[in-house]
């Protein structure tokens, strides 16, 4: 085995980033199926296991870098579902009620992270960014970026199809334990679409967002 050369690390790193400007780029033209190629690039970056090796600390920046949060935690005063990552919107061409991902159009309002509160849009330590819950059904189930991405990465074919999923995320994917719904004209209540598509862009953006921001702390 040949220990692979930085210069061969960074350029593992920017494919990767490319990977998602890519995908970036389908989904926003209609491919909401890109969010499952999303998974992978953000689980070779983040995810490091003892059989598993995280881009970024393979790559071990002296200065490490920090990561956008557009989310922060569900307030555990709110008993609510929050959606986090995701707003709902209007799809134009189906004429319904849907999630999305709103990318940079955030107000510019107050989040909660584990030791503080910050500007929507501050920039953050990676355990937190990764590990903090992001999503809260309205069964009281958390999700963070980890778990999200991880299980497209591995059970929703980002890398692999696996015959089973776990319970809480098949209701959060496909069951609508958001509990969100609209009325479409004389019908009984319709619900929305999965949020997790629109959660996938929106932590690809986080991404993409901050290593533009801190190409400096790249060599």
């Amino acid at each position: 085995m040949v220990a692979r050369t930085r210069d061969q690390l960074l350029e593992a790193f920017e494919q990767q980033i490319g990977f998602l400007e890519r995908s970036n780029a389908w989904f926003d033209q209609g491919h909401i199926d890109e969010a499952i190629r999303m998974a992978t690039p953000l689980r070779v970056l983040f995810h490091d296991t003892a059989q598993s090796h995280a881009l970024l600390d393979q790559l071990a920046f002296p200065e490490p870098l920090t990561w956008i949060d557009t989310a922060g935690m569900p307030d555990p005063n709110n008993l609510l579902s929050v959606w986090g990552l995701v707003q709902t919107g209007i799809d134009i061409g189906e004429r319904r009620p849907t999630f999305r991902a709103p990318l940079g159009d955030r107000p510019p309002s107050q989040i909660i992270t584990k030791t503080m509160r910050l500007p929507r849009g501050s920039r953050i330590l990676r355990e937190f960014w990764w590990e903090e819950p992001v999503i809260r059904d309205s069964e009281g189930t958390e999700f963070s970026r980890q778990e999200l991405v991880l299980t497209v990465a591995n059970k929703e074919g980002g890398a692999h199809v696996d015959p089973k999923i776990k319970n809480t995320y098949d209701k959060l994917a496909n069951s609508n334990s958001m509990g969100w719904t609209y009325r479409d004209g004389d019908r009984d209540e319709v619900p929305l679409s999965s949020p997790v598509p629109y959660a996938l862009r929106q932590i690809s953006y986080e991404v993409v967002e901050s290593v533009n921001q801190q190409r400096d702390r790249i060599r």
